[in-house]
């Protein structure tokens, strides 16, 4: 059946599609297909990746829009947050009911053609589905089996600027795989004036690179010290490691399945017309 259904009786949700992941990708294939998506970990973007300034989703409440990032070469134009389309794509739908677990689930695991979600605890619920579109996600077990894992990753080492934040740069770019993007963003923290600018450093690395100590947080440290005293030259400068975040830059490579396809990657863009789209939230 097209829609899904909960039995008191058997605990069973049974669809004809699912999608399995959260990435920004797999939130909007399933709202442009109207079905059901399942995961064990929100996986929101990065807080610095932006669209273009091209990219229009107004019948989204984004439309084009031109921000402007002072960088150390010359000023770059981006639009909206990717986290941003992601927290409305997830909001709209949930209103739908098609994040049917809401955030949960903390393990998925196929057995014999039907997903198992349980949570810290106990089985939560069984789902039965003809076709499943997977992008990906970081506690699933069985579902397909790898032919060859992915051995680059992009690394996050995330600073707090405690002197030296206090300037108008938004990023640092450099040729080099290790620290290629420095980025200054407002500074979260308590009690920190709006004008301080925290870091996040953006590395390409191998899978063995990340146990070398030359690409260890404390080299990313000396490195980001040396670039800020090149570029901004602050009077004094104070930065301390916040924490590490790691991700693989693709999915690996699984022996093909008749009843899963994987899809790494869609495209972003987003029919424009609002009939469909107050058709598609129930409003008419």
């Amino acid at each position: 059946m097209e829609g899904g259904f909960v039995s008191k009786e058997t605990k069973m949700l049974n669809y004809k599609e699912i999608v399995i992941g959260s990435s920004l990708e797999a939130l909007l294939f399933a709202f442009k297909r109207a079905i059901p998506v399942f995961f064990t970990e929100p996986q929101i973007p990065f807080k610095l990746d932006f669209l273009t300034p091209e990219d229009d989703y107004s019948l989204l409440g984004l439309p084009p829009c031109n921000i402007s990032k002072i960088t150390n070469k010359e000023p770059i134009l981006v639009g909206h947050s990717k986290q941003t389309l992601w927290d409305t794509l997830y909001f709209l739908l949930s209103l739908k009911g098609l994040i049917p677990l809401s955030s949960l689930c903390s393990t998925l695991r196929d057995s014999d053609g039907k997903l198992i979600a349980s949570n810290a605890y106990s089985k939560i619920a069984e789902i039965e589905y003809e076709h499943c579109y997977y992008f990906g996600d970081y506690n699933i077990q069985d579902l397909l089996e790898i032919e060859r894992d992915c051995d680059d990753y992009i690394v996050y080492d995330w600073f707090e600027c405690r002197k030296g934040g206090g300037h108008s740069f938004d990023l640092i770019i450099s040729e080099d795989r290790f620290c290629h993007s420095t980025w200054f963003y407002t500074s979260e923290r308590n009690r920190v004036p709006k004008f301080i600018k925290d870091i996040c450093i953006v590395s390409d690395m191998s899978r063995q690179e990340l146990f070398d100590f030359d690409f260890s947080e404390t080299m990313v440290k000396f490195n980001t010290r040396k670039i800020m005293k090149e570029h901004i030259n602050p009077d004094k400068l104070h930065i301390d490691l916040s924490f590490r975040e790691k991700k693989k830059k693709t999915l690996p490579t699984f022996y093909p399945s008749d009843k899963v396809t994987v899809l790494p990657e869609c495209s972003l863009s987003l029919d424009n017309k609002i009939e469909e789209f107050e058709i598609y939230l129930g409003f008419v």
